[in-house]
């Protein structure tokens, strides 16, 4: 069995959610759960998923979506889908989406234990090489292993954008976040002189050039995908 792996799992259903938490929990494997797209972001600020385990039907935001997001800010993260949506179309929705396997509840226990197992076991293989976001040490790694020490509100802008949808954010939601953060950045003037400065240090990684882009009439995006640990 494949070890060191972290599930989260995106389940409505509190019952059912808390019955897969619970027997997904093993020597080698931590699981936990949350009930929406929201509390996945929220918890995603302090976590790493090596897999997560997507309901569709879900408020607010649909499993699609998160799995979209997640291929974007997660790039080497396994993907599951379960779902009680059989369709073809459905099915079909699901990996363009970025899904790795799609099952359909009812699901036995013994193949999504499988299911976990070979993912697991495919994505320690490809270990691909790509920019790195260590938030416990403040540090931005690039592919070819070197990196670049982040101030805080250096690190929680990329933070915030490696997690927001396609990448990209609006300047007022960006100023927010990095107010709640403690971040000094109070004003459209700093944040550009934050994007600016990060611009210049991220540069020093080899293959890394105008990392965080201007995107006119809304706010910043990356040019790259950043794998959060």
């Amino acid at each position: 069995m494949v070890t060191e792996l972290t599930l989260i799992v995106v389940e409505d259903n509190e019952l059912l959610r808390a019955e897969m938490v619970s027997f997904l929990n093993r020597p080698s494997w931590v699981a936990h759960g949350v009930d929406c797209g929201e509390e996945l972001s929220v918890w995603l600020r302090r976590h790493t998923p090596d897999i997560a385990i997507l309901d569709v039907n879900l408020p607010y935001e649909d499993g699609y979506s998160i799995a979209a997001r997640l291929r974007q800010s997660h790039p080497g993260i396994g993907i599951i889908m379960l779902t009680a949506r059989t369709r073809g179309a459905d099915r079909s929705k699901g990996y363009q989406a970025g899904a790795d396997v799609y099952l359909t509840k009812p699901t036995n226990a013994e193949e999504l234990v499988a299911v976990i197992t070979n993912l697991g076991q495919r994505m320690q293989r490809k270990a691909p090489r790509q920019l790195q976001l260590d938030r416990a040490q403040g540090l931005l790694s690039g592919p070819e292993g070197d990196s670049c020490r982040l101030t805080a509100s250096e690190l929680r802008l990329l933070e915030l954008l490696a997690l927001a949808p396609e990448r990209e954010a609006d300047s007022e939601y960006l100023l927010s976040e990095l107010l709640n953060s403690g971040s000094r950045v109070a004003s459209r003037e700093n944040l550009t002189v934050l994007v600016s400065r990060l611009r210049v240090k991220c540069q020093q990684l080899e293959g890394v050039n105008n990392l965080v882009a201007a995107h006119r009439g809304l706010g910043y995006r990356l040019t790259l995908p950043i794998m959060l640990i």
